[in-house]
């Protein structure tokens, strides 16, 4: 679960420390308002930040969006940021725990004007979401947000103005308020950061067939093979066909999709889909197999994380007359995949 840790102002700073321990491991986010050009934001144990977005009005104001995710841990006003721009700037700094090393952001929106109605325009929120907004103006005043941001520090003391969501149900969303001068420039931006996926080793399980040696016709001869993985949305299934060791590129077996999409595959080849979901594997009617040979297929398959199954052979030898056998859907023993 994500969650606000602590967070500071800074008012026309060369840098700004947490004032409180930041914990190895959490989610660190800032945003910049400052009327000259800078690249660079970094801390004195992280070093340097990844920009998500930023926008610049034509009068030099600027918000824009920092980040550091899997930050490493320091004691109590120790750990600064800072920008290599020439003089101060203004700052909003905040930790967030509960996102995963792999957290980054995904949607960006950024805009400017002058008036009193400021917004960064919409990025559309998918899935799980922190969603990190900011606000820089050229004049000071009460600037109120739109609902539901919340802005913990509040203004900057004027004129720069960091809010968050987490797990938004708008979508699309942006950031936006107004500010108290009608003549003012200002630019806004919102940044849209994903929870992180968890590290994924575990390949998936996989019931591919087992022979039962019945002598069928070539065009009967089916099995089917289903994988399930844990994480990943989709798999991708692999099939090799041998003999004497080559394996065979002429499509004398193919595969058809059972449920999930995508086009046949031939021998050599492979093909996605849905987890949990179906291949059948059935000989192509165009090509036979070659009488009184013996065939090895290989079959695996792989999730998104590339953890791959151990290999899972068939084997089977066709009959004089071009005949194969029934290969019908076994279950395997599982323990071969741990």
């Amino acid at each position: 679960m994500v969650a606000r840790v602590q967070g500071a102002p800074g008012n026309n700073v060369a840098s700004l420390a947490f004032p409180g321990t930041v914990t190895a491991g959490n989610f660190l986010v800032c945003n910049i308002h400052t009327l000259n050009s800078f690249t660079q934001v970094s801390d004195t144990f992280n070093g340097q930040w990844t920009l998500a977005v930023k926008s610049t009005h034509a009068t030099g104001v600027s918000s824009s969006i920092w980040y550091k995710a899997n930050t490493v841990g320091a004691a109590p006003g120790t750990m600064f940021v800072t920008c290599n721009v020439s003089g101060t700037f203004r700052i909003t700094i905040e930790e967030f725990n509960g996102m995963l090393p792999t957290a980054a952001h995904y949607a960006t929106s950024g805009a400017n004007g002058i008036g009193l109605g400021w917004n960064s325009s919409p990025a559309t929120v998918v899935g799980s979401t922190l969603a990190i907004g900011g606000y820089s103006s050229n004049t000071a005043g009460n600037v109120p947000l739109d609902s539901p941001w919340i802005s913990p520090e509040g203004e900057n003391p004027t004129r720069e103005r960091l809010g968050y969501i987490i797990n938004p149900i708008v979508a699309p969303l942006s950031f936006g308020g107004t500010q108290s001068s009608a003549g003012a420039e200002w630019a806004a931006t919102v940044a849209l950061f994903t929870v992180g996926v968890a590290s994924d080793t575990t390949p998936p399980t996989y019931d591919p067939p087992g022979p039962t040696r019945t002598e069928v016709t070539p065009t009967t001869a089916t099995f089917v093979a289903t994988a399930t993985d844990t994480v990943s949305a989709t798999v991708t299934h692999y099939m090799a066909t041998y003999v004497g060791g080559t394996v065979l590129t002429a499509p004398q077996i193919k595969a058809d999709v059972q449920a999930g999409s995508g086009t046949n595959m031939i021998a050599g080849s492979h093909r996605t889909a849905t987890v949990a979901s179906g291949v059948q594997f059935v000989p192509n009617a165009t090509f036979d197999l070659i009488p009184q040979t013996l065939y090895q297929q290989g079959f695996t398959v792989e999730d998104s994380a590339l953890n791959l199954t151990v290999a899972v052979n068939l084997t089977f030898t066709t009959i004089a007359s071009h005949n194969i056998p029934n290969v019908r859907s076994q279950a395997v023993n599982r323990s071969a995949f741990h």
